[in-house]
């Protein structure tokens, strides 16, 4: 943990060589809402937190620390549900709100472990141009549709088209095929892939199927947006 705060002050330093200045002979408290190893965004939540207090744009700092696409660090600027590109290193967020008719019975289920996102991210990289070019434009399109979906069978569908589409492009089994292939409804992975939060359908009854199976941890789609 020490090594990595370092990283990020000694990025943040180098924005603002001034900034050391501000923590010199200082103790700094940083306090989570949720469990540590829940992986909702606390590295990017931090980071997001740590560049408005140096008046640094978040996303360099991110840059020279973690990498990725910067998604968790849009969420962490937002308290909305939001849609995330990077065109042409233009990054694009646009606002919206997310509350299908069915969310009653979305759920979601903490796997017990907490997912490294730089392997996710790595494993994605060795894909080839071509083809993370057609993955971004079949996610992209799917994107728009889970945004508009109306019917719970029809988002259904669309996590486990999602989840399929993945799993080729970073060639890692789905995370239900890997721990849950007999559970009846969709799942779909969270955050670094395989790991952290899952995303459930479900009905009243099948959720004691995760309890069954030692995984506890259970939130429902109004207590995880709370």
């Amino acid at each position: 943990i020490a090594s990595r705060l370092l990283q990020i002050f000694s990025g943040i330093q180098e924005l603002d060589a001034e900034f050391s200045k501000n923590f010199q002979q200082k103790t700094v408290t940083t306090i989570l809402e949720f469990p540590n190893d829940w992986g909702l965004g606390s590295s990017s939540t931090l980071i997001n937190n740590l560049s408005l207090w140096a008046k640094v744009d978040a996303y360099k700092i991110l840059e020279k620390t973690f990498g990725g696409s910067g998604y968790d660090l849009a969420c962490a600027q937002n308290d909305t549900a939001i849609t995330y590109q990077v065109l042409d290193a233009t990054r694009v967020v646009e606002k919206l709100q997310f509350k299908p008719s069915f969310y009653k019975n979305l759920h979601f289920v903490h796997l017990n472990r907490k997912q490294n996102s730089r392997d996710s991210i790595n494993h994605y990289r060795n894909s080839s141009k071509d083809k993370i070019k057609r993955i971004i434009q079949d996610i992209s399109k799917l994107t728009e549709d889970f945004v508009t979906c109306d019917t719970l069978s029809k988002f259904e569908s669309l996590i486990e088209a999602h989840e399929e589409l993945i799993s080729s492009a970073i060639q890692t089994p789905t995370i239900k095929m890997q721990l849950f292939p007999d559970y009846p409804h969709a799942i779909k992975s969270l955050g670094g892939w395989g790991g952290d939060f899952i995303m459930v359908t479900s009905n009243t009854n099948s959720l004691s199927y995760f309890k069954t199976k030692g995984y506890s941890t259970i939130l429902s789609f109004d207590d995880m947006i709370a």
